[in-house]
């Protein structure tokens, strides 16, 4: 397992003021945080992690995407506008699953994705303060390459020039990994809660 990157509270006692405030209203609020890293193909196994608070989950937020914006191309992980967790990951073919349980607004959650790079909707697991998710497989007919050469953008998704899909909210705690974490190491992140030192797990 290897972490490619953290982004911690940095503080003993957490505030909001100490994360990342996009906004209620945010429209044009995100973190870019480049391809070379993140420009997986789909046979790679990844784990996303972060905390969430939230202003309204009655709208598509996209927490972490990398998709083209010409193609759409790449992968996302975020919110549907049921407050459902999702996932997609696209080459006009895809994997697509989201979860029955729902993330709450104004308090702090915890949100993870996990897919172990088998090429299919059977691989990914999402998780909700420690929890596993029930998982509805919508789309598994993914066939060829993912790569999409495209930043990663934390907190937004943008789609033929235009941004949407923002995250109303706080973020903080983020993390990355090239690795389908267990159910054990998600449990162990949030029981760290907001601040938790997780460098450790690298």
């Amino acid at each position: 397992m290897s972490r490619l990157i953290y982004i911690p509270s940095g503080v003993a006692a957490y505030t909001d003021a100490k994360s990342l405030n996009l906004g209620a209203s945010n429209t044009t609020k995100y973190v870019n945080l480049g391809a070379s890293a993140f420009n997986y193909e789909n046979t790679q196994a990844l784990t996303f992690s972060m905390w969430v608070k939230l202003s309204a989950n009655n709208v598509y937020q996209a927490f972490f995407n990398n998709q083209s914006d010409a193609t759409s191309t790449g992968y996302v992980f975020g919110l549907k506008n049921t407050g459902a967790l999702w996932m997609q990951i696209w080459n006009g073919t895809r994997i697509q699953c989201y979860t029955t349980e729902t993330v709450g607004t104004a308090a702090w959650h915890h949100v993870a994705l996990t897919y172990d790079g088998s090429v299919s909707s059977a691989g990914v697991a999402f998780y909700i303060d420690g929890t596993a998710s029930t998982v509805t497989q919508q789309f598994n007919s993914l066939v060829g390459s993912t790569v999409s050469n495209t930043n990663l953008k934390l907190g937004m998704n943008i789609s033929l020039g235009s941004l949407i899909d923002p995250v109303l909210g706080y973020i903080n705690e983020v993390a990355i990994f090239n690795a389908a974490l267990s159910a054990g190491n998600i449990t162990t992140i949030y029981n760290a809660g907001h601040t938790g030192d997780i460098s450790a797990m690298s």
